[in-house]
């Protein structure tokens, strides 16, 4: 299997998961260097540069207002769009918390 078909196999994981998460109140470790995905789904994320933690915190925290010189760098190279399933994933979960 290629890369475009791993990248696929691991997106409808994912989004299998995100469905998931809220009705059996799981938990995923997930490593990734896909910034837009760690936005659209976590709650919380750790940054680690040369395997050392830098920052831990909430997504919300940590993408608002970074607190590393390399995280606000890393963040500003991110591409400023997201997957729209990730997106809608994001904002139906919300929802559903309201």
């Amino acid at each position: 299997m290629g890369a475009e078909g791993l990248n696929q196999l691991a997106q409808n994981n994912l989004r299998f998961s995100v469905r998931l998460q809220p009705v059996l109140k799981l938990t995923f470790m997930v490593i990734t260097h896909d910034l837009a995905m760690v936005k659209a789904t976590a709650k919380k994320m750790i940054v680690r540069k040369n395997g050392r933690i830098l920052e831990r915190d909430g997504r919300i925290d940590i993408f608002g207002a970074p607190q590393q010189d390399y995280t606000k760098r890393l963040l500003a190279s991110m591409p400023q769009m997201a997957p729209e399933w990730l997106t809608n994933a994001r904002e139906r979960e919300l929802r559903e918390r309201r």
